[in-house]
């Protein structure tokens, strides 16, 4: 379960391509026709890929955070005695030295280098990813012209 923690976009996105790679070599899906779907593990966020890892057609994400930074600056008041929890697994946003890492993990900070197609939805009294996360990415991808 710790194997995950600090590694928001990171290792945890590494093993959504292993489940590609996976999933084409098995035949259970097209190499290029592949898309990644879910809340927080649909990654917007362009990444290193290895050359031999299956491509993907696009993502789609509900609940999707796009900033680490206003995600956890507005978890609602029931979740604040769970505040620790998210420091150690995704990064704490009191900590100068926490900067780079959630800047890394947040796909609003790499927007520009998005290439692929994305699915955003978001529900407007979504109480654990404000509706922000969503209208923040689209601005983002709109002002490098890719919305």
């Amino acid at each position: 379960m710790n194997a995950g923690d600090r590694q928001w976009g990171k290792d945890m996105h590494t093993d959504l391509l292993d489940a590609v790679e996976w999933a084409v070599k098995e035949g259970v899906a097209e190499k290029g026709r592949v898309a990644i779907m879910g809340g927080v593990t649909a990654d917007m966020r362009p990444s290193p890929r290895p050359p031999s890892a299956p491509r993907r057609s696009g993502a789609g994400g509900h609940r999707r955070p796009s900033n680490l930074f206003t995600l956890l600056r507005s978890v609602p008041p029931y979740w604040k005695p769970m505040r620790a929890m998210f420091d150690r697994r995704i990064g704490n946003i009191d900590d100068p030295a926490d900067k780079q890492l959630l800047e890394s993990a947040s796909p609003l900070f790499s927007a520009d280098r998005i290439k692929m197609p994305l699915l955003i939805g978001q529900g407007a009294n979504d109480p654990r990813v404000k509706q922000a996360e969503s209208e923040q990415i689209v601005s983002a991808l709109e002002k490098h012209g890719l919305g």
